[in-house]
């Protein structure tokens, strides 16, 4: 074989060679690249999994209450009602016994004023004849 056909393929081979190493470091640093994105995107996966998990757990109690108050609801409406119907029944029983006991009340107020009113001039009219402040009356005689 001709010497440039050797050191052909010696140079080839020994490209070969290098390219190999080459594409072995290559790809030792890709797995290696490739082993760190897998545990990052494992953690995140774990941390995702977790919160995906407590999101599971909030919705399990959100549906209890809505249905513990979807349950109740008609209660309370029945109940809203029922005081609204109490407070318009007592709202005229109210009225009803102003209506009743207002106009005697304002007669019993006059009526004590009207002998408080009397009483304190009789009082001073007495006063008066105690202290010979009245006119005396003179006496006829026939």
């Amino acid at each position: 074989m001709p010497l440039t056909v050797e050191l052909s393929i010696v140079a080839a081979s020994v490209a070969f060679v290098i390219l190999a190493v080459v594409a072995t470091r290559s790809m030792l640093r890709i797995d290696r690249a490739v082993e760190r994105i897998v545990e990052r995107f494992s953690r995140t996966s774990e941390g995702v999994n977790q919160a995906l998990l407590e999101v599971a757990k909030v919705t399990a109690e959100m549906k209890e209450v809505v249905g513990a108050l979807r349950d109740t609801a008609p209660s309370v409406r029945r109940l809203t009602e029922r005081f609204e119907k109490l407070g318009d029944r007592v709202l005229g029983i109210s009225n009803a016994v102003v209506d009743e006991v207002e106009q005697p009340v304002r007669s019993a107020v006059a009526i004590a004023r009207g002998v408080r009113s009397g009483t304190s001039y009789l009082m001073q009219l007495i006063s008066r004849r105690l202290n010979g402040a009245a006119p005396k009356r003179e006496m006829h005689h026939e």
